[in-house]
C-alpha cells in the first residue's frame, strides 16, 4: 500500500475465497490473520467486515489503525471509480 505516509508491502497468503462474501488470508512475516465478509446490503450497498486475529502490537496503535481505515477508503474510491468507468 502506498499512501502519504510512505509506503508498506504486504505479503500475504490467501487461507479462503468465498466470492463474493469472504476473503481470509495470513501474514506469514506477523502471523495475523484477517478475514473480510461482504453482505449487500436492502439499500444497494455493501458492507464490510473486517475481524483481525494475532495482531501485533506495533500494529494496535491509533497511527496503524488510522492507516488502516485509511486503505478501505482508498478501495472504496478504487472501487466506485470502477462502477463509473463501466457505467459509461
Amino acid at each position: 500500500m502506498v499512501g502519504e505516509g510512505g509506503s508498506y508491502r504486504m505479503v500475504a497468503i490467501f487461507t479462503e475465497v468465498v466470492p463474493p462474501q469472504l476473503l481470509s488470508w495470513v501474514e506469514p512475516t506477523s502471523g495475523m490473520h484477517t478475514t473480510g465478509t461482504l453482505a449487500e446490503l436492502d439499500d444497494g450497498s455493501t458492507e464490510v467486515v473486517i475481524h483481525q486475529r494475532h495482531v501485533p502490537e506495533p500494529m494496535r496503535s491509533p497511527e496503524a489503525r488510522a492507516g488502516f481505515l485509511t486503505s478501505l477508503d482508498k478501495l472504496e474510491e478504487h472501487l466506485n471509480r470502477l462502477l463509473r468507468k463501466g457505467a459509461s
